[in-house]
């Protein structure tokens, strides 16, 4: 029976979990029409994009450099629904919004099969409401596809653990590949950390010795084999030891280039945003696991002990990212969705209630607030639309007892006036994207425009839809003397230099630069704003 007719089954009034589902799914769905922000998530769109133009699958380039660090499924996928669907950014997002499904699935089957329907929609609830899931579902990165192949691996090896069927095997193996292709190495060791707990607690240290093993290496090597001939063919054996040493092991060696020394307890405040609203749940479950001894079956030992030893591991990293941290959260969703019931039982409920009010009217004066400051202008529509949501989940208070249900709706709605609203707002202060559809929208061609900026050019790039020629004021004041005009794609300071150098402007185009995903309080507020904002121009040039 599918996931969503099994929720049906849960509450005796059917008609709130697909709602709250439906809801979930609009936040995600609007997600998909925001434009990639600045870097990653425009790096990667441009580098699908340019891949698709030059056909150029196993050879990868970055604005026509090559290109050695994150492995290419992010690349192949979305080069592939873009060169069918189009350079649109949904069609971008869209297959790791398909592994989203695919992970969120998956969580619910091994839910499922470890403790019962009831366990698993909680779980699929706990994982697909959480603050990480709903954030890099929008700003895309290759986390989201390791994630979800990673417990998507954990859940076929558990059935083929369970049935012993071969073909649950092979789909571990194909897992563990996707999974690799998608971040790296720390793939293979994501799921083989929980395979090696799973046989330990489940006491099948015999079963280490075993050809099937074997089997399973051999496997993985045949589906990583296309990425491993691109990496040799364009980088020779530098590039197979890069992908499985230097770009993930060198990281705690040291060989790896990128250091930066953030802590050992980094990702602690990330882990404690990135889950919620799950997270005093989370803290609240292992108090009580540990305060009151409760007996902790073997697949608990085995979520519990992964989570935290690779959580060790990343943390030992001299170079992290707080994305870095999530492909632990589908192993955490099942273990709040086992332990939660702590919090469900009839002395809780009283309390559950209070917090869910508070929530729901702390939401009413925050966001309206943020809204009202961050916007220079609201529209009617909104305030029409944010009470909609406001009363629809009003109703589901009063009417639904389901607290995990609730929670999941409110954070949905939140989601649902960030992607449908904030984003697409803030997305106007990516000067860089907003100057490629410009130049777009004139029809200017390629062979006419220069790039001179100190701006990240990849939001740039996938807005107008073509890489573009790099250049400085010099340059173009020489290539001045053989063609009439360009058109320049320039920051403040060498707009200034072409003027001292005699480059005269024709027309002059301004938007308002910002990194956006490095958001400040003078930033949010309109009042303090304008200082922050640098300006990047499209600019027509003569002799």
């Amino acid at each position: 029976m599918g996931i969503f007719s099994s929720l049906l089954q849960v509450d005796q009034n059917r008609r709130f979990y697909p709602a709250m589902w439906g809801f979930l799914l609009l936040a995600y769905i609007l997600g998909l029409f925001v434009f990639p922000m600045d870097i990653d998530s425009a790096q990667y769109a441009a580098m699908s994009m340019e891949m698709w133009q030059n056909q150029s699958f196993l050879e990868i380039t970055n604005l026509g450099k090559p290109y050695l660090d994150k492995p290419p499924l992010i690349f192949w996928l979305s080069s592939l629904f873009m060169g069918v669907l189009g350079f649109y950014s949904w069609a971008f997002k869209l297959p790791t919004l398909l592994s989203t499904i695919l992970g969120i699935y998956s969580v619910y089957r091994l839910t499922q099969r470890l403790w019962g329907k009831d366990l698993a929609c909680n779980a699929s609830t706990i994982l697909a409401s959480s603050v990480a899931w709903l954030v890099f579902n929008n700003d895309v990165r290759t986390d989201a596809l390791l994630a979800n192949f990673v417990i998507f691996s954990c859940w076929q090896f558990v059935e083929w653990y369970v049935l012993r069927k071969n073909i649950h095997f092979v789909t571990t193996a194909i897992g563990i590949s996707l999974a690799m292709m998608a971040k790296g190495p720390i793939g293979a060791v994501a799921v083989s950390v929980f395979i090696f707990f799973w046989m330990i607690f489940h006491n099948e240290i015999k079963s280490f010795i075993h050809v099937r093993w074997i089997v399973l290496v051999l496997l993985i090597g045949f589906f990583l084999f296309p990425m491993l001939w691109g990496l040799f063919k364009q980088h020779s054996w530098y590039g197979i030891r890069f992908y499985f040493w230097t770009q993930s092991f060198g990281r705690v060696t040291g060989e790896s280039q990128w250091v930066n020394h953030p802590g050992f307890s980094y990702f602690f405040p990330i882990l404690a945003w990135s889950f919620l609203p799950w997270t005093p749940f989370l803290i609240g479950s292992i108090l009580a696991v540990i305060i009151r001894k409760f007996y902790l079956s073997a697949a608990e030992k085995t979520l519990l002990f992964s989570s935290i030893l690779l959580f060790v591991a990343l943390s030992l990293s001299r170079y992290k990212l707080p994305h870095y941290i999530f492909i632990i959260l589908p192993w955490l969703a099942i273990l709040v969705a086992k332990w939660i019931k702590y919090f469900d039982s009839q002395s809780f409920k009283k309390v559950n209630r209070i917090l869910i009010w508070i929530l729901f009217g702390g939401i009413n004066l925050i966001i309206p607030w943020l809204i009202l400051i961050f916007l220079p202008k609201v529209s009617f529509g909104f305030w029409i639309c944010w009470i909609g949501i406001v009363c629809m989940i009003l109703y589901f208070i009063i009417r639904w007892k389901n607290f995990v249900g609730l929670l999941a709706f409110i954070f949905a709605g939140v989601f649902v006036i960030l992607n449908g609203w904030v984003y697409p707002h803030l997305l106007s202060y990516q000067g860089t994207s907003e100057i490629g559809k410009l130049a777009r929208k004139k029809e200017i061609q390629p062979n006419e425009i220069r790039v001179s900026m100190a701006f990240p050019a990849y939001a740039l790039t996938f807005a107008y839809q073509h890489v573009l020629q790099e250049s400085n004021p010099s340059m173009i004041f020489t290539e001045l003397d053989q063609i009439e005009h360009l058109w320049i794609i320039c920051d403040e300071p060498r707009k200034h230099h072409m003027m001292e150098i005699g480059i005269k402007i024709i027309e002059e185009n301004r938007a308002e630069y910002f990194p956006i995903t490095r958001l400040k309080p003078s930033f949010i507020c309109k009042h303090s704003r304008e200082k922050l904002l640098q300006p990047i121009y499209l600019c027509k040039v003569t002799r």
